[in-house]
């Protein structure tokens, strides 16, 4: 129904791009979030990389700088994107529009990461091998905890998960699914060709790629350092190998995953009733008001 897989690197950039678009909470929650959202970023950050005291204010800055960029630049496409989501969910749904509603969205999240490139760059430049190490200890974790959430238990209980998760997702937008529209996830998820494992050997290569890149741009030997525009262009490589990989069973794969998150959403959606799409209107309506109030918001503790 909507997809997550996001780069360690990029990360902190989806928080504010995803924080109206997908946190489907209160619209005190969204408000409240955005504008901490660079606190919350660094904060996740640090726990995986453990700044010193100079890349502690370089990350502080950037996030500040990309957050002020983001409420003027790309929350008035949010609330466009937002208007015309409220618009296309008053009816039936067709799975090349939900799938260009998903592309609209993937621009948006694409828009700023592109935006960090040249501070990403900067940081990472004084990224130590003791810091790269953190991370991949960081990462182990990370991977044990996804592999316990989605590829272990027995068939029947990992469908048992997806299965949950997809409703409560649907519920978020929808409010309460009815028996029917469960069984109807149900038999969608039975049909997909997800592959978890397919998933997490892209997820093990992307953070690979991320720790070659850093080793990349901080080398042992100095003078193998790259100057700052070429480790701008090692960032932007690295963000395109994310976009798609250079595995071509994980881009099938993908490709494959779109598709059938479009044709999900459309089945979904065309199953519900008038209440709920009712309900639906409105939330999104009120994301989008959420959208307005932004721009103008200050910092709100």
């Amino acid at each position: 129904m909507k997809s997550t897989i996001q780069s360690s690197l990029s990360r902190y950039s989806h928080i504010f791009a995803l924080v109206v678009l997908v946190c489907l909470q209160g619209c005190s929650t969204i408000k409240l979030g955005y504008n901490n959202a660079p606190s919350l970023a660094y904060w996740w950050l640090d726990d995986y990389v453990d700044f010193d005291a100079t890349q502690s204010k370089q990350v502080r800055d950037e996030l500040e700088r990309l957050h002020q960029w983001h409420r003027a630049t790309e929350l008035p496409k949010i609330e466009a994107l937002l208007q015309r989501a409220q618009i296309m969910v008053a009816s039936d749904v067709t799975p090349a529009q939900a799938c260009v509603m998903l592309a609209d969205t993937r621009a948006r999240i694409a828009a700023a990461t592109n935006q960090t490139v040249s501070g990403v760059a900067l940081v990472a430049a004084t990224i130590s091998p003791a810091q790269r190490q953190h991370i991949a200890r960081k990462f182990e974790k990370s991977n044990a905890t996804w592999q316990e959430d989605w590829n272990e238990g027995t068939v029947e209980e990992r469908q048992a998960k997806r299965l949950k998760a997809a409703v409560e997702n649907a519920e978020q937008l929808y409010d309460s699914l009815n028996e029917k529209q469960t069984a109807l996830l149900r038999e969608l998820d039975a049909a997909s060709g997800y592959d978890p494992n397919i998933s997490f050997k892209e997820r093990l290569r992307r953070q690979k790629d991320l720790l070659q890149t850093l080793a990349r741009i901080n080398p042992a030997n100095a003078a193998d350092k790259p100057d700052p525009a070429q480790a701008s262009i090692y960032i932007q490589e690295y963000l395109a190998r994310n976009a798609s990989s250079p595995d071509p069973v994980y881009r099938a794969f993908a490709e494959k995953m779109y598709a059938e998150s479009c044709n999900a959403f459309a089945i979904v959606h065309n199953s519900t009733t008038a209440k709920q799409r009712e309900r639906a209107i409105k939330r999104i309506a009120a994301y989008a008001r959420d959208a307005r109030d932004l721009m103008a918001l200050k910092d709100i503790k």
